[in-house]
């Protein structure tokens, strides 16, 4: 696909400095885009082009959307472009996978994807994956309701946000602070949504009552199942859609942007970025409400194991993901062993520079994607047999006392909880600087006396299944950034005694 820029009020250059998705600055520029359904000749612009994505935007290498003006014709069926660097991502084939398993497996949907390479002003900018847009178009082409709402969570964790998600005739409805949760892409009438959220939060309801009203039940069973085994962590409260035909009550959830599923974090260059307990089986969505309420029936859990075993048997197989894999090996080796990708890679340190080293470390990678179906099957069923995370609260200090407090956990085998208080005067709660541990507690607070000095310390709270504590242990949500060491630490609160 060959890009060449128009007269614009922006420049290319702006584009590339747009790192920032949510502040005031949003250039574009026209183009007009070649490929062999457009017309031939490189006269007059015929879309626009921006830069998308969220963190993608601070890699050098970015991802680019262009949109095609309406008397345009479509390119292979689409009037809006997405391409993809996917600059993190070392095999530049987990989205591409993942959308091409799920073509074949009932109860979800896909979308289509091809490989693409970019020129830009005559500059060869390598390898990128096209992307469906979700849209009207989508809906129709797929064979569903066109005129069915649909949404794409930004921030959504399925509580009900009554100060943002509201309908159009509210004097007080602000369609940017709705997008802010759920950025609209189908009609935009939102009672249905809303009545969705309300029963969903509305605790007084029996939630297997309300889940099959509202829900499909497989198509929830499946889209979960994907995530766990797949490892798409970032799943809890973005990169999915919500759709409802127009005429149903039944909602569904469709799969969006898998690159960082498949053991991303487990990269060669990302093996400092551990994963917190918080992040293992269920535990990852355990602050979203709908899937808390699902989860807390044990019925719902065999079902969910099922459909993983399922999909492992017949449609996440190693021979399923092998065949893939091959179509696109060469064709992605074609580009990464040339400029400008292969300078670009997120490499370890120990082969960056050494073409031989640095081909061997993404074909090790490419490989290892085959072996994450079991990985992630073994690490859900050994994080579930740990307590559920918490929130830990702001400590309440007084002259005299300080209040510790945190939610209750939950543990999905029935088994007694107990907590362990601890503070610190480091993020890292080394032996040494831990000040103070009450081990054992039962309840979800404590109040201690307030002797300790002024200064900066840190607060957690250990939950121990008393079947195996020293095994099934979790920590809480939360996590923290160390400025001085370039660290993150997890599952902690800092906090100030002045």
């Amino acid at each position: 696909m060959t890009v060449v820029e128009d007269e614009s009020p922006f420049t290319l250059d702006d584009l590339l400095n747009d790192r920032l998705r949510d502040d005031d600055f949003d250039p574009w520029i026209r183009v007009h885009t070649e490929g062999e359904t457009f017309r031939p000749d490189l006269s007059g612009s015929n879309g626009i082009m921006k830069v998308r994505g969220f963190t993608t935007r601070l890699a050098v290498q970015k991802s680019f959307r262009i949109q095609l003006d309406k008397d345009e014709v479509d390119w292979r069926g689409h009037r809006r472009i997405n391409l993809s660097k996917h600059p993190f991502e070392l095999t530049r084939v987990r989205n591409r996978l993942s959308f091409e398993l799920f073509e074949q497996i009932p109860h979800i949907t896909s979308l289509r994807t091809q490989f693409v390479n970019l020129f830009v002003n005559g500059e060869d900018l390598g390898l990128y994956s096209q992307i469906e847009r979700y849209d009207e178009r989508f809906l129709e082409n797929h064979g569903l309701d066109p005129n069915g709402h649909l949404y794409k969570a930004n921030f959504f964790e399925w509580f009900r946000y009554e100060d943002k998600v509201k309908i159009k005739s509210d004097p007080d409805y602000n369609r940017e602070e709705f997008e802010s949760i759920l950025e609209i892409e189908g009609q935009d009438n939102h009672e249905k949504l809303i009545r969705l959220l309300e029963d969903v939060n509305d605790f007084d309801l029996d939630f297997d009552v309300v889940f099959r009203q509202y829900f499909h039940r497989e198509n929830y069973l499946t889209w979960m199942a994907i995530n766990l085994l797949m490892g798409n962590l970032d799943t809890n409260s973005q990169n999915f859609m919500l759709y409802s035909p127009k005429d149903t009550q039944t909602w569904y959830i469709l799969p969006w942007d898998y690159d960082g599923a498949w053991g991303l974090r487990r990269q060669p260059d990302n093996l400092s970025n551990r994963y917190p307990r918080w992040q293992q089986g269920l535990a990852t969505y355990w602050n979203v409400t709908l899937h808390k309420r699902f989860m807390m029936n044990p019925a719902n859990l065999i079902d969910l194991e099922a459909k993983m075993v399922e999909l492992m048997e017949q449609w996440l197989t190693e021979e399923k993901i092998r065949s893939v894999l091959a179509q696109y090996r060469d064709v992605i080796r074609e580009f990464i062993i040339q400029p400008p990708d292969t300078h670009r890679l997120p490499l370890s340190t120990e082969v960056s520079g050494d073409p031989m080293a640095s081909l061997a470390e993404w074909e090790s990678e490419y490989d290892r994607i085959t072996t994450e179906i079991v990985f992630n099957h073994n690490l859900y069923q050994t994080a579930n047999l740990r307590p559920m995370p918490v929130h830990l609260d702001r400590p309440q200090i007084e002259d005299e006392e300080i209040e510790f407090e945190w939610n209750l956990s939950h543990d999905l085998q029935g088994d007694p909880i107990t907590y362990d208080l601890q503070v610190s005067t480091s993020p890292s709660f080394s032996e040494s600087s831990i000040i103070l541990e009450i081990p054992g507690l039962t309840t979800n607070e404590y109040t201690h006396s307030n002797s300790l000095p002024s200064g900066d310390y840190f607060f957690r709270v250990l939950m121990r299944d008393t079947a195996d504590p020293e095994v099934n242990w979790q920590a809480p949500f939360r996590s923290y950034f160390d400025q001085e060491t370039g660290t993150s630490f997890f599952g902690l609160r800092p906090f100030t005694i002045p």
